[in-house]
This record gives structure tokens, sequence and C-alpha cells, in this order.
């Protein structure tokens, strides 16, 4: 069996190694390596989110769209019976 010598970084602070080790805990994560990746996650920098950009266009806003043809749902509103068994009373 080989015993590999594990370093924890010191350069992340006890802070962030007892907070990873109390999160590997919880979850029953016991690998020095989990606990490694969760200190090196959370030390990088996300980039910053840029502003959304919204459209706010007129000719966006001022859509005309043709009416809805609802003659499929003519037999249906009317309570129209084709005979059929669907099961339903």
């Amino acid at each position: 069996m080989c015993a590999r010598s594990w370093h924890w970084p010191r350069s992340h602070g006890d802070d962030a190694v007892v907070r990873a080790l109390t999160d590997a805990l919880a979850f029953e994560a016991f690998s020095s390596e989990y606990v490694a990746h969760l200190i090196e996650a959370r030390s990088r920098q996300l980039p910053e989110a840029s502003p959304l950009v919204l459209m706010r266009r007129q000719d966006v806003l001022e859509l005309e769209l043709p009416p809805a043809d609802l003659s499929a749902y003519s037999d249906f509103a009317r309570g129209h019976d084709d005979g059929g068994s669907d099961g339903h009373d």
C-alpha cells in the first residue's frame, strides 16, 4: 500500500479549509481530493456578469398578429358528440 502525503494549501487560509471540511462531512465525502476541489473551486474568481440588454424597439413591441382560427374548437364548444366512446360521461 502506498501512502500519499497530503498538505493543505495554506494560501487559502484556515477558514476555507474548515468550511470545505464541514461541507465534505455533511455530504459524507471523505476524499482529500474532494476537499481540495472545494477549496480550489471556491477560490476561483468568476467573471463579472455583464449587464442584461433588453430590446425596447417600438417595432418589436407593437406587433400585430392575425386573429387565431378557433374553428377547430367549435364542435367541442357546442357539446358535439361524435358517437365515439372516450370513457367519459
